[in-house]
């Protein structure tokens, strides 16, 4: 017969005790110290929070169930935990960006009380950019195909234009700097503007006014818009695509009115002008705006 000794027995009895007791220590006999239970049990709940926190970022809490099977989104909200989001501020202005999940799609967009937008699910949106700037908002609202449906621009005094995200108008007298963004270069006197579209924004005409100087038959598309400008003359260089053929087209503004010119008048007329830019006495000048205006926006044409 084997003998054992008094703490044996003491600790196979603990064993049991516990086993039968189902408690989490049970098999902790084998092996673990307290403090190793500790450190265990502090990774467990640390991968808990991150799970948890990863959940609470994919669920739409923001948004309610819609009568028409789709969601509902409140830009107003001030804590949005979408998929996606994006948030960035400036003095006077401040700008977001929202995506849903793959599984839902936004059918209807309020401001508080007030209805912003509304479409068919064949054309629900997937996507929001919002820029406010003071007391008016900016709402562009993405498509699932980016050209699908209709964005909405809305003051907060109620004010709604409409027209095709994919088939801006770009006014260089007023331009839109939630379509397009603009680069300043240059001096006081004589000065470079750039006009370039924002991702997922295609210019199918540019004008000034109600001057046309170039519009898309569907098949073109703009790769540049350069515009000179210095006192009471302004100069307008603008490059076309169709097919991978390039075609360039040339204005001059005089005393307020635009006429068409020759790439070589063009030429000529900008060496004079930067020969003019050189006699004057102030430094280098540079300004870029990119989505929030460096300036008052006014109301664009829409229409596409």
């Amino acid at each position: 017969m084997v003998k054992l000794s008094g703490s044996l027995i003491l600790l196979l009895l603990y064993g049991v005790f516990c086993c039968n007791r189902d408690d989490a220590t049970c098999g902790d006999i084998a092996g673990q110290s307290n403090e190793a239970k500790r450190e265990n049990s502090n990774v467990n709940s640390a991968l808990s929070a991150q799970r948890m926190d990863i959940n609470v970022k994919t669920e739409p809490l923001n948004f309610t169930n819609s009568p028409v099977g789709g969601t509902i989104l409140d830009i107003s909200q001030s804590t949005k935990q979408n998929v996606l989001p994006e948030e960035f501020s400036t003095d006077k202005t401040k700008n977001s960006f929202s995506r849903v999940n793959d599984e839902f799609v936004i059918s209807k967009i309020t401001d508080r009380e007030n209805e912003v937008w509304k479409g068919p699910l064949e054309a629900a949106c997937k996507a929001v950019s919002a820029f406010t700037n003071n007391t008016y908002l900016l709402l562009t609202t993405l498509l699932v195909d980016l050209c699908g449906g209709n964005n909405r621009e809305r003051e907060r005094d109620g004010y709604i234009s409409s027209g095709k995200l994919c088939g801006y108008k770009l006014d260089i007298e007023h331009p839109n700097l939630a379509f397009v963004s603009t680069t300043e270069r240059g001096t006081r006197e004589f000065i470079r503007m750039r006009y370039i579209a924002n991702p997922g924004v295609k210019i199918t005409a540019v004008l000034a006014g109600d001057f046309l100087f170039w519009e898309s038959d569907g098949n073109q598309s703009l790769e540049l818009c350069n515009e000179r400008t210095m006192v009471n003359q302004s100069l307008l260089h603008l490059r076309t695509y169709d097919l991978g053929s390039a075609t360039n087209l040339f204005y001059e503004k005089f005393d307020g009115s635009w006429t068409i010119i020759t790439e070589k008048e063009h030429s000529v007329k900008l060496d004079e002008m930067k020969k003019k830019a050189k006699l004057q006495k102030s430094g280098p000048y540079s300004k870029v705006c990119a989505r929030a205006p460096c300036e008052n926006i006014s109301t664009p044409n829409l229409e596409g």
